[in-house]
């Protein structure tokens, strides 16, 4: 997990290096209350916050989106008891991390961090969110997004757009986009 954090470090440093070369990354700055109704997949992120990476809170939060579908994004059908997956470990080494792999497509990493016996979401990845009551899919237009975003590109003409919370740079949600403006992976994460 310490590789990836750092992999997602040097990521998004790369992609704030490069913009900044080219120019000036605009973030997308969200208040705190419109920030607060993001929803992953149909569910508050502040609920998956909540959740402090509970087992049975987790199965809850998401058991619509399990019972919509039984295909998986491969196709395959999903036997009853696999449409998730939970991954703990770390604890070992004082860095207890609980992942929650659901095969609709939402990824969710738990850690906990600063000493503390509280669950963090560090990294999360999805194929569906709703901003300001508009919901976005992996190749839907960021044209339907009703709020006032800004487009970034990097020096290989990769779109992507930062969405913040109320001026804090620490934990963005980063829409990457197509060349002809469609969503092409959605992904917060927190960085240390």
């Amino acid at each position: 997990m310490i590789r990836i954090n750092i992999i997602v470090i040097f990521s998004f440093l790369s992609i704030i290096t490069d913009a900044q070369n080219q120019n000036e990354i605009e973030f997308t700055n969200l208040s705190t209350s419109l920030f607060d109704e993001i929803k992953f997949h149909g569910v508050l992120f502040t609920d998956i916050k909540d959740a402090n990476a509970n087992v049975d809170v987790m199965e809850e939060l998401f058991e619509n989106e399990e019972e919509e579908s039984t295909v998986a994004q491969n196709g395959m059908q999903i036997a009853d008891g696999y449409q998730l997956s939970i991954n703990q470990y770390g604890e070992d080494i004082g860095e207890p991390r609980k992942d929650f792999v659901y095969y609709f497509g939402l990824k969710v990493y738990f850690g906990i961090t600063n000493n503390s016996d509280t669950y963090e979401v560090l990294d999360l990845k999805a194929n569906s969110i709703s901003i300001n009551e508009v919901t976005l899919e992996i190749g839907d237009d960021i044209e339907n997004l009703n709020i006032d975003y800004h487009i970034n590109s990097d020096i290989e003409n990769d779109k992507f757009i930062f969405i913040i919370r109320n001026g804090s740079f620490c934990c963005p949600i980063s829409i990457s986009l197509t060349p002809d403006n469609k969503v092409s992976k959605i992904h917060y994460y927190e960085i240390p």
